[in-house]
Order: C-alpha cells, then sequence, then structure tokens
C-alpha cells in the first residue's frame, strides 16, 4: 500500500517569540491537528485531520540540521534521567527540571522527507520585547537571550534565502499576527490549502500566557522597525541586521 501523503506544519521560532499563539490559533482550525514541543516525531501518528503538525523552538529544541552525536546523547540522556527520577521519587525526593533536548528530527530532515507535503512557517518578533520575555519568563541568562534569538534570524533567514519556490517557507511576524490576526491567519490558511474559519481567531483562549484574557494583548506589539534596530544586539553582531531586516520586510 503506498502511504498517504500528509500536508504537514512546522512552526518554529525563538523561544517567546509567538510561536505557541501562532501554534494554537491555527490548531483551532477544525481540518488543522498541531502537537506543541513533541521531541518524538508524534505529529507523524495523528490521523483524521487534512493538516498535522508540531511546533518546536529554535535553537534549544531543534536546529537546521542536527549531529549524530547530539541525537545519540540525547537519548541515552533522556532514558537516565529517567531512571533517575524514578529512583528520587521512590526515595521521596522532588525530580529536577529536565534539561532541554533536541527534537528528533532536524529542519533539514523535515524538509528532505518524502512522504510529507510540508509548510514551514517561522515566527519573529522584536529583539526588545524577544529577548526581554526570554530573559524575565524564560528565566535565561542574557548571554543565552541574545544568542537564542540571533541564533533564530540567522536560521529563518538561511530557509527563507533557499525557499526557491516560494511555497515551503513563510515569515510570520508577530506583530502583525496581533494587531491583523484575520488577515495574517487568512494568509496562512492559503498556503494550507484551508478556508479561513472564525474559531482560529479564539486560539489565545487556549494560550497559556492569555489565560483570563478576554482578546490578544496588543500591548505586547514592537515599536517598529526604526526602533527595532537600534537594540544593542546590532551593534554586537552587525551582520544579523540585514538578516532580520529581509525578514521582516517578507513576513505574512
Amino acid at each position: 500500500m503506498i502511504p498517504l501523503r500528509k500536508s504537514h506544519v512546522l512552526i518554529i521560532g525563538t523561544p517567546r517569540s509567538g510561536t505557541t499563539l501562532f501554534c494554537s490559533m491555527l490548531g483551532c482550525h477544525p481540518e488543522i491537528a498541531l502537537l506543541s514541543e513533541d521531541l518524538n516525531c508524534g505529529e507523524f501518528k495523528l490521523v483524521s485531520k487534512k493538516v498535522v503538525g508540531n511546533k518546536l523552538c529554535i535553537p534549544n529544541q531543534i536546529e537546521l540540521q542536527q549531529s549524530y552525536f547530539r541525537s545519540s546523547f540525547d537519548h541515552v540522556y533522556g532514558e537516565l534521567q529517567k531512571y533517575l527520577n524514578k529512583l528520587r521519587l521512590k526515595f521521596g525526593q522532588k525530580t529536577p527540571i529536565p534539561r532541554s533536548r533536541k527534537a528528533r528530527l532536524s529542519i533539514k530532515d523535515y524538509q528532505q522527507n518524502s512522504d510529507i507535503d510540508l509548510v514551514v512557517f517561522g515566527v519573529v518578533r522584536s529583539p526588545f520585547q524577544g529577548i526581554v520575555s526570554i530573559l524575565n519568563r524564560g528565566s535565561q541568562s542574557e548571554d543565552i537571550a541574545c544568542y537564542r534569538w540571533k541564533r533564530g534570524i540567522e536560521i529563518l533567514y538561511t530557509l527563507i534565502s533557499s525557499n526557491n519556490n516560494n511555497e515551503q517557507v513563510h515569515i510570520v511576524y508577530y506583530d502583525n499576527l496581533v494587531k491583523n490576526p484575520q488577515i495574517t491567519m487568512v494568509k496562512c490558511l492559503d498556503f494550507l490549502h484551508c478556508e479561513f474559519s472564525d474559531e482560529v481567531l479564539k486560539g489565545y483562549l487556549h494560550t497559556p500566557q492569555y489565560q483570563g484574557n478576554k482578546t490578544i494583548d496588543r500591548n505586547k506589539i514592537s515599536q517598529g522597525l526604526e526602533k527595532d534596530l537600534t537594540h544593542a544586539i546590532f551593534k554586537q553582531y552587525p551582520e544579523i541586521k540585514d538578516k532580520y531586516i529581509s525578514l521582516i520586510k517578507q513576513a505574512l
């Protein structure tokens, strides 16, 4: 039997960039089933929906390419961690917060899978909002926060630059998603060959950060590209400036 080809969505972006909100909105569509941060390719087992997919954060959960050593190490480490946690529970000790692991597949692995029709959505957010949010809510150091944001821009720029047919990779700008959710979602759903559904506009209700809100918080948008470019990260890494500008200009 010839395996059924699936329309497959991969949502990627740095932590705190709006990937969870976008995933929740897209996942509210009646023809779409999405997982959030599943590291074991569970989305390939989803059935009965026209479109399936997963949301992963770059670079801590997924990279452009996965080294064999890192993949093997993560598997062994994960199994050891499960065993040690069982021992801790047995003796009444608390289990530690697990170390971030990489997904089994890299972005390139998804792209090279001939059994799926892949659409990649990369979510981009202003460095002022994104980096600060990683620092505050992600409890990371400034160096790690800046590295993750910078690496996210590098990966998305590489993907969009090699996206010759303009069909597989698309950039979603957080500000556009929040300010004009319906216009942005119509464009995204069109790439998935899905009709617009009002249900996607209720996605914020299923996003942990928006619990209790009656609408999407528009206070979290940036002050615009000109203001973004004054961020210190562009002085520290000047080569990232043109890449960020390019992504914003191509964003949905």
